[in-house]
Order: C-alpha cells, then sequence, then structure tokens
C-alpha cells in the first residue's frame, strides 16, 4: 500500500499535514508550489505549474534552514512542456497535466507516476476563502479569496470518478466530494 500526501497553499494547510501525519507514515510527501519554502519536513517531490519561480523558491528554502526537495515536477499541458528551461536547482521531470491547479497537477503526478494507492490533500480544498500564502511566506499569511478557485474546481470535477476511491482531503470542496481520510482507509479497508 503505497499512500502520499500532498501540502498545497491554503490556510490550515500546515495543520491539516500534521493532522493526516498522525493517521499513518506517508511513504510520498508532496509539496506544491511555495509551500516549499517553509514546509518543515521532507519534500519528495516539489510540484508547480510554475517551474520559472523553483530556483526563488529552493533559494528561499535554503536560507530558511531546511533541506533541499528530492526532485522537482512540472507539466505537459496541451502537449507542451512548460518552463522546461526555467530552472537551475534540480532536474526537473514532467507530469502530464490535464489543468485545474498545481495541487491537481501532484495529484496526477502520485496518481500516474508513484502509482499511489491512497493520497491525502492537505490545504488543497479548493475554495475562494481558504486563500494562498502570500509572498511574506507565513503559514498563517493568505490572500483571500483566491479567485481562480472556481476556475480550476471544473477539471477537479471532470476527473472526479478517476480521484474518488484513491484521493481524500482534509478539507473544503475536495473533502466535500472525495471524503475525509481516515486511518482505516489509508491501511486500505474499503474504498
Amino acid at each position: 500500500m503505497r499512500r502520499a500526501v500532498i501540502i498545497g497553499r491554503a490556510a490550515g494547510a500546515l495543520e491539516e499535514y500534521a493532522e493526516a501525519c498522525a493517521m499513518c507514515a506517508f511513504d510520498d510527501v508532496v509539496v506544491v508550489g511555495k509551500m516549499g519554502e517553509i514546509f518543515p519536513d521532507r519534500i519528495d517531490y516539489w510540484v508547480s505549474f510554475h517551474t520559472n519561480l523553483f530556483d526563488k523558491w529552493a533559494v528561499t528554502r535554503a536560507n530558511n534552514g531546511l533541506l533541499p526537495a528530492a526532485h522537482f515536477w512540472g507539466a505537459v499541458y496541451k502537449g507542451r512542456r512548460l518552463g522546461e528551461d526555467a530552472t537551475r536547482c534540480a532536474p526537473i521531470s514532467f507530469v502530464r497535466s490535464t489543468g485545474g491547479s498545481s495541487g491537481f497537477l501532484a495529484v496526477e503526478g502520485v496518481l500516474e507516476i508513484l502509482h499511489a494507492d491512497r493520497a491525502v490533500l492537505a490545504g488543497i480544498p479548493l475554495t475562494r476563502e481558504a486563500g494562498h500564502l502570500l509572498e511574506a511566506a507565513e503559514p498563517h499569511e493568505v490572500d483571500k479569496p483566491w479567485g481562480e478557485a472556481d476556475a480550476y474546481w471544473t477539471t477537479w470535477i471532470e476527473n472526479m470518478d478517476r480521484l474518488r476511491g484513491k484521493v481524500r482531503s482534509m478539507s473544503g470542496r475536495t473533502r466535500e466530494h472525495l471524503g475525509a481520510p481516515t486511518p482505516e482507509w489509508l491501511a486500505g479497508q474499503g474504498s
């Protein structure tokens, strides 16, 4: 049973991550975008549509005294690699994506590349009111509202059938539609 946790940029992401970790040990820790600057634990995969920002984020992470990410993922979107030569911090692997935010790109990578049996979303509620981290990169400072949430939500809805049973969420619309994780579900009991 391979289990992954995906940490997004919404308010409360680090608290949700801690709650998820209380349920099980995760094989893969996947962090989305700017959250990687302040994420306190290991990053197995750092994911973003905005690969041109990885170098900047990686420097900030290092300046914060945090370990570097092991791998970086960018997107192949509509047949094109986004930002293929945009980073120097590490080689980037590319995940085929249908859109739907960098959080959805992380989900696609976890399911299609890592072949995870279970994935938990922390800080990926896909709601306007949950916001995103500000440039200050403080976990308690979010930019509200996140106007793009509704536009990205369309892709999530279109792909909901392939997510059900494998992906659950700690909060928001993603939790309402996919369900909340439980220790039993993470252990492979039920769908």
